[in-house]
């Protein structure tokens, strides 16, 4: 019997001045699969408080079985999330 994961969707919020530091803006994202950080893609975006990721990701060239992707976004401080 073969099985398989659903695709999964998360939303989250990264809240800062909450603290007293000065919310950034999202000017990038960078995404990788598997321990490929190398590889990475990176795609820059117009800086904004906030970033809805609505884009197909490119996984053509993995192999058949199970994969992470690992996704950061980058602010205008120039710190990786």
């Amino acid at each position: 019997m073969r099985t398989h994961n659903p695709t999964r969707t998360a939303v989250f919020a990264a809240m800062l001045g909450a603290s007293g530091l000065a919310a950034q803006n999202i000017e990038a994202y960078q995404y990788w699969f598997d321990d490929d950080v190398e590889g990475a893609i990176t795609t820059t975006v117009a800086g904004a408080p906030t970033f809805e990721l609505d884009t197909p990701i490119e996984a053509d060239a993995l192999s058949a079985g199970f994969h992470k992707i690992t996704i950061r976004f980058r602010d205008s401080n120039n710190a990786w999330s």
